[in-house]
């Protein structure tokens, strides 16, 4: 995938690379039941599957591509985002999220879909040709969660036109490592 990306923009940096393939990745439903529509957990399926054309054809870039949040022992986790605008013309964005399938356990998992807030400092914004834009992001686990949950889920970036952009798919764990008996 990243000959062919390549192939069409050279002389792209390494270090870009990844963050290309995550923002443009499509994650996918939860391969236990993927009927009931909830998206497979992040720390399964990471940001999802590759879309090479829309990479190749994007203008939009969120650094970083991923958030990996640690452990989230009480309270929120606060990080920042940076939004690109590539292309030849201002860009008004719009920011959501979605939350994925999270899971508990080490060798007999349980499944749940807590739900986590995540709040910005602003979703809705314009970003000039060539200009980017910092953007604050507040995940709280659900408070009803168990602990030593692992959750996770997308961030997403919509134009104007509402079409999804960007995705930052990021994961997190609810309590204390420490307390996982070995």
């Amino acid at each position: 995938m990243v000959a062919l990306y390549l192939q069409a923009k050279p002389g792209t940096p390494a270090s870009e690379m990844r963050t290309i393939l995550q923002n443009t990745a499509v994650p996918r439903n939860w391969s236990l039941n993927p009927g009931l529509g909830f998206l497979d957990h992040t720390h399964r399926q990471g940001a999802g599957m590759v879309q090479i054309v829309d990479a190749i054809n994007s203008t939009t870039r969120v650094i970083p591509g991923k958030l990996s949040l640690g452990e989230v022992e009480t309270g929120s986790v606060t990080r920042t985002l940076t939004v690109h605008n590539l292309g030849s013309s201002n860009e008004r964005y719009n920011l959501s999220f979605v939350d994925a399938v999270a899971t508990r356990g080490t060798f007999t998992l349980s499944f749940s879909l807590p739900p986590s807030a995540v709040t910005f400092s602003n979703n809705n914004f314009t970003v000039a040709a060539g200009g980017s834009a910092n953007v604050n992001v507040t995940i709280t686990p659900n408070p009803g969660a168990t602990d030593q949950t692992q959750f996770g889920g997308y961030i997403l970036v919509r134009n104007s036109e509402g079409a999804t952009v960007a995705r930052v798919p990021y994961a997190g764990f609810k309590g204390d490592y420490q307390s996982i008996q070995a």
